[in-house]
């Protein structure tokens, strides 16, 4: 069984974290059906505790920060800026509905390099 999870965790190429469960828009195909009634928000210290316990699992994988709509969550610059600390590729999954405060952080971070960003088109 050991050898099995060990095989999976080499070739495993992304991993997704999910941020919140809320979002800005209410598309009726979203697999996340933009609860209203639950708003789990990963919190900074448990975002860093994660960050740093998948990488250990999964060292050569890349990590996508997904949600809802991820840049909602108060702590995802913090998140982000762990996640390109310790793995290779992040990955940023928004629906492209940004602020400009927003804006300005991503713009710094992709500077860093290793920073990616997926907007998705299939929504409102």
């Amino acid at each position: 069984m050991n050898k099995i999870v060990l095989r999976i965790a080499i070739n495993m190429q992304s991993v997704y974290l999910v941020l919140n469960n809320t979002c800005n828009l209410s598309c009726p195909q979203c697999i996340r059906n933009n609860n209203k009634s639950y708003q789990g928000l990963l919190t900074e210290e448990r975002g860093m505790y994660i960050l740093r316990s998948l990488v250990n699992v999964f060292p050569n994988a890349g990590i996508v920060l997904t949600g809802g709509e991820p840049l909602l969550n108060p702590n995802w610059e913090t998140i982000c800026k762990e996640a390109i600390s310790l793995f290779s590729r992040v990955c940023i999954c928004s629906n492209g509905i940004i602020s400009n405060e927003n804006i300005i952080k991503l713009k710094s971070l992709l500077t860093i390099g290793r920073l990616y960003i997926q907007i998705s088109i299939d929504g409102d």
